[in-house]
């Protein structure tokens, strides 16, 4: 978690109460928040006179901290996460990552002096920050950020869509959105809202890297060189863009920027699968069968193998170029700001079962490439990312379905037996599947009918009815989940 590579500890201390109370909506005591956080009463007390002056010195008071319990009240009238960003972007740590953003390749001199710290306050907050610069294959030494440019601006691109980058006006921004809207009107798809902010964060840390940066660490990994050869959209890319890149710089490389730009679109911007770009690049990469092509189809056939559903042609193949895109040019992973909140409501969202399913696949594929060590650590290495971005896509279809899965139960006994069955059976089904269960409605459609009439049939039922052995009995649980389980295949197969 990078708060804590960035946060003094204080700082990060306020940051972690901060995400625990806004979950918390009837507050937590003092004593539960020192055990959540593993701190001490006095290192609590302080974080909370430094959030007490910061949330409570105006009008409206947005928190209220008694002798044993602490609320956030401010929920709908003040933006949490942006506090935490506030904390991170005052930090002394940020502002020393920001020293050699601005700097470009170049050697940081007298930054003590300029942070009003001293020099040797500075060589322990760069060895802190040693880790977190390691996960992207960089470091500083003697006063410089070493390391491969291309990994350089995804660490800066990652720390800015992190904390929430604010986009100035400028006449930056000028020539930002003219690339933009050339390439929308040049690809003919429009950038989405979302993919917006990537998408100027992106070209933001581009053109400020190109401004202040030589070119003596602008290297393409033999991966993309592969994925750009022989390939005529890359060629147009190249050539559209060529000329607008030229602006920022005089001198510049156009073939690395414009191979970045490509990479870095692939993997992080939403292109609509439906548009002629999106069928040419996997037209192409089909046919040259380039090691990008060579992964997906793996990923493909050990997932079909091993969920026994179909993913080749569909919207889960395409969502893996990104994945595998994204492995093989971009290394690193910064978390979450708000890391506890988003765990928060991953676990919510998450479906157990379907998560045991995918992580057993990726396991499977992982052994099955043993010996191939290329490909063996390549799969080692992302196995658990391509895993969770399996998991995100089957999910979001879960989500999109408020009620995706409907059972009608249909028994032969009195309401209030019913109402506890029901209830019962909701508890435990819904750890692992997004289930709906009500009493039976022969004008509604289920995708289950749960009874204990042996000879009725249910015509709304998208599968058999499941009669239940005896009420009560749990093995009847197991039964009705494998039922559902079935079910999910083929939605994620239809859909």
């Amino acid at each position: 978690m990078y708060k804590k590579s960035i946060l003094d500890k204080q700082e990060w201390l306020i940051c972690e109460i901060i995400e625990i109370l806004a979950l918390n909506e009837t507050g937590l005591s003092k004593k539960a928040l020192c055990e959540q956080l593993g701190v001490s009463e006095t290192a609590v007390k302080v974080a909370l006179l430094q959030l007490d002056e910061d949330f409570n010195s105006g009008d409206t008071p947005y928190m209220i901290i008694k002798k044993n319990n602490v609320q956030l009240v401010g929920k709908g009238k003040i933006n949490f996460n942006e506090k935490i960003y506030d904390y991170i972007k005052k930090s002394i740590n940020y502002q020393i990552l920001m020293a050699f953003y601005t700097k470009g390749n170049g050697r940081v001199e007298n930054l003590g002096a300029k942070l009003n710290v001293s020099e040797a306050s500075v060589f322990r907050r760069i060895k802190r920050l040693t880790p977190l610069l390691e996960g992207f294959n960089l470091k500083i030494a003697q006063g410089v950020m070493l390391g491969d440019e291309s990994q350089i601006r995804f660490f800066y691109y990652s720390l800015f869509l992190g904390i929430d980058f604010k986009f100035e006006e400028s006449i930056e921004n000028g020539s930002i959105m003219t690339i933009i809207e050339r390439f929308e009107e040049y690809f003919d798809f429009n950038v989405n809202d979302s993919s917006l902010v990537r998408v100027k964060i992106w070209l933001k840390v581009t053109s400020q890297r190109m401004t202040v940066n030589d070119q003596d660490n602008h290297n393409i990994s033999s991966v993309l060189e592969d994925m750009v050869t022989n390939n005529s959209l890359f060629d147009s890319v190249e050539e559209e863009f060529g000329e607008i890149i030229k602006q920022f710089k005089d001198k510049v490389d156009v073939h690395f920027e414009s191979a970045l730009l490509y990479a870095w679109t692939i993997a992080f911007v939403s292109v609509p699968w439906s548009t002629f770009v999106a069928h040419d690049f996997v037209a192409i990469n089909r046919r040259n069968n380039n090691k990008l092509q060579q992964a997906v189809e793996f990923l493909e056939n050990g997932f079909e193998k091993s969920l026994g559903i179909q993913i080749s042609g569909g919207d889960l193949s395409e969502s893996l170029y990104p994945i595998c895109t994204e492995a093989f040019c971009f290394h690193g992973i910064l978390k979450s700001v708000s890391t506890t909140m988003m765990e928060t409501y991953r676990v919510k969202s998450d479906n157990a079962l379907v998560r045991k399913n995918v992580e057993e696949a990726m396991d499977a594929m992982i052994e099955e490439v043993k010996d191939q060590p290329e490909w063996h650590q390549f799969y080692l290495r992302y196995g658990v990312s391509f895993a969770n971005s399996v998991m995100e896509i089957f999910n979001s279809r879960l989500l999109a379905k408020e009620q995706l899965l409907t059972v009608g139960v249909d028994l032969n006994t009195d309401e209030r037996v019913k109402d506890v069955f029901i209830m019962y059976v909701s508890q435990l089904l819904n750890g692992n599947l997004r289930v709906n269960l009500d009493v039976y409605d022969s004008n509604r459609n289920y995708d289950l009918v749960v009874t204990n009439f042996m000879n009725k049939n249910y015509l709304n039922s998208t599968l058999e009815k499941y009669i239940i052995t005896g009420l009560g009995t749990d093995n009847d649980v197991t039964g009705v989940e494998q039922k559902l389980t079935a079910i999910l295949k083929k939605y994620y197969h239809e859909n």
